[in-house]
């Protein structure tokens, strides 16, 4: 039995050499919280009760219970407790993080304008869930524009009030990065729900709205008499609107030009992905060969990506005019 023991305890070494890479692995990528003080700590431990009984054999197991009391005592108590480790571990991180993207101003966390990553974004919205949930919405008082304390007197709504102190800054409240690739969305809306067209000679009129992933095509049909109808299909891979009249290609509307002309408006925007565009500003012509396509959009969202060399088309809504072409466009109409 004594054998079998200590055969165990040299065995053991292998298990915490890869259990210390395990915890030290995670603390790395993602800083200390009390759990991972915790493991370390008891990792200590049973490393230490090993070491003594491979010296002093099996002689006495109350020191098992005592060194494990010694530890919890010290661990929660003093200067160097770890629950102010971890906060002020992950509250560096938070500022580090903020620095490193250049949207730490002032001794606050500033994004407005900013092109923030998706993970960055998560990460944040991590660290700032752990603090406030852990230790209190005071651990990030002064970091945020908003004001937090009277934010959160109503602890009830975390998660909202969470999302209202992100956004603030400029950020999206996003626990979770699914995207592997870092893709952003940037959507652009109208700055009001109510539209006012100018008629335009336009002879027919379609309502606009098409959703599609990054690969696949998706169109719309629309038949405004016996003998004519118009499909509308969005590829989000070329990024662009393509127009047929009754089967025959009419024109295309090309919207990888057009984000970049939207995205040249945001300069006065607050949030970074949720862009608001006047109504005049939000308006595109595509000139065919048997009719002119005014297209008043309501909002459009894109995907950008590393993985793509441009901006690419996912969703857009809005309304269109069909009417006879026209010998000259006046006005400081968007043409693509």
């Amino acid at each position: 039995m004594y054998k079998l023991i200590f055969l165990h305890f040299f065995a053991s070494f292998l298990f915490f050499v890869i259990y210390f890479i395990a915890i030290f692995k995670r603390i790395e990528s993602n800083g200390l919280t009390e759990n991972r003080i915790f493991i370390v700590l008891y990792g200590i431990w049973y490393l230490f009760v090993i070491i003594y009984f491979l010296i002093y054999k099996i002689k006495d197991l109350r020191v098992i219970p005592f060194s494990l009391l010694v530890i919890l005592f010290l661990s929660v108590s003093g200067p160097w407790n770890v629950f102010r480790i971890a906060k002020k571990n992950q509250f560096n991180r938070l500022i580090k993080i903020a620095q490193f993207e250049n949207i730490y101003v002032n001794g606050k966390i500033q994004a407005k304008n900013t092109i923030v990553k998706q993970s960055t974004e998560t990460e944040i919205s991590n660290i700032v869930h752990y603090l406030v949930t852990t230790h209190g919405h005071k651990s990030i008082i002064n970091l945020f524009p908003i004001n937090v304390d009277s934010l959160f007197n109503d602890e009830i709504n975390i998660h909202s009030n969470l999302e209202k102190t992100l956004n603030s800054a400029g950020l999206d409240y996003n626990l979770y990065n699914n995207n592997e690739d870092d893709y952003q969305y940037k959507v652009f809306k109208t700055e009001n729900n109510e539209f006012i067209f100018p008629i335009e000679d336009a002879r027919y009129f379609c309502i606009l709205e098409l959703h599609s992933d990054t690969n696949s095509e998706e169109k719309i049909s629309y038949l405004p008499t016996d003998s004519l109808y118009f499909n509308l299909s969005l590829n989000p891979k070329m990024g662009f609107i393509k127009i047929f009249v009754n089967n025959i290609e009419d024109a295309i509307l090309w919207l990888g030009p057009y984000y970049s002309y939207l995205n040249n408006l945001q300069k006065t925007n607050t949030n970074l992905n949720n862009i608001y565009v006047d109504q005049n500003n939000f308006k595109a012509i595509a000139k065919g060969k048997f009719f002119d396509y005014t297209f008043y959009f309501k909002d459009i969202e894109f995907i950008l990506s590393s993985k793509y060399k441009y901006p690419r088309p996912t969703s857009v809504k809005g309304y269109v005019f069909i009417g006879p072409i026209l010998k000259k466009h006046e006005g400081s109409n968007k043409s693509i």
